[in-house]
């Protein structure tokens, strides 16, 4: 039995999300300059939260027993949605294990549980990873470098069913 359980969002948890989001844009992805109220109001709140209202993408929330742990965002590619670079693939968008949760397997039960969902609409899916760290950790998760960078400066990795 798995010490993680792996929820959808729900609107009770708005602010930790758009907080933790925030963190993560700002820790994680490191090369972000852009003002917090930005990152909160127009990406978290106008951009992410939107898009999961909509059911153009969905939030994973991974607890460990009540405490939230991490989340990822996913979508299958489409005309709707602002990031659509391989119509009809599953994406990965964005991925997050807090710090005090990461090398405990929260993360790759979280992945897997983004991955099911996914290869239940599409049997391709990618993300992209901005570090060498990201980048083993999807590998140990069964992706490979496909040798592409993305238009955000990431190395494009994929998976196939």
């Amino acid at each position: 039995m798995s010490a993680w359980e792996i929820r959808e969002y729900t609107p009770d948890l708005k602010s930790w999300w758009v907080e933790q989001f925030l963190r993560y844009a700002k820790d994680d992805l490191q090369d972000t300059e852009i003002p917090d109220e930005i990152l909160r109001e127009k990406i978290a709140k106008g951009v992410f939260l939107k898009n999961q209202e909509t059911g153009v993408s969905f939030i994973a929330v991974a607890f460990s027993g009540e405490v939230p742990a991490g989340f990822a965002v996913y979508q299958v590619d489409s005309p709707e949605a602002d990031w659509c670079k391989r119509p009809g693939w599953g994406l990965i968008r964005e991925f997050c294990i807090l710090p005090e949760f990461r090398r405990k397997g929260c993360g790759k039960v979280l992945a897997s549980y983004a991955e099911q969902k996914l290869f239940e609409k599409t049997d391709r899916l990618y993300l992209t990873a901005h570090d060498e760290g990201a980048a083993a950790f999807w590998i140990s998760c069964g992706f490979t470098d496909t040798g592409e960078d993305a238009s955000n400066g990431c190395r494009i990795f994929e998976k196939r069913r």
